[in-house]
């Protein structure tokens, strides 16, 4: 997670770590019923950015200062050389 709400500081790392570690790591889903789907043109899927959460300030809804949440889980061994056959 990040208290910033800058897509350089957050969806455009999420996506070099799913790049540059995809083998290793992958992005999971968030059981949050609030926040909003990363941005688009950052580099992330349409399915990833439903993955992360964003808490804009200018969101009145959220009412918050402004930050971010990305969850990673480390891939088990069979998937990481199958992701590593992919690539």
């Amino acid at each position: 997670s990040t208290c910033t709400f800058n897509a350089f500081e957050n969806e455009v790392n999420v996506a070099f770590l799913l790049r540059e570690f995809g083998h290793c790591i992958e992005l999971v889903p968030l059981s949050l019923g609030n926040g909003r789907p990363g941005l688009p043109g950052h580099g992330l899927s349409e399915e990833q950015r439903g993955f992360v959460r964003r808490f804009d300030p200018s969101d009145m809804e959220l009412d918050c200062m402004g930050f971010f949440i990305a969850k990673f889980q480390k891939r088990k061994k069979e998937k990481r050389a199958e992701a590593l056959t992919l690539s």
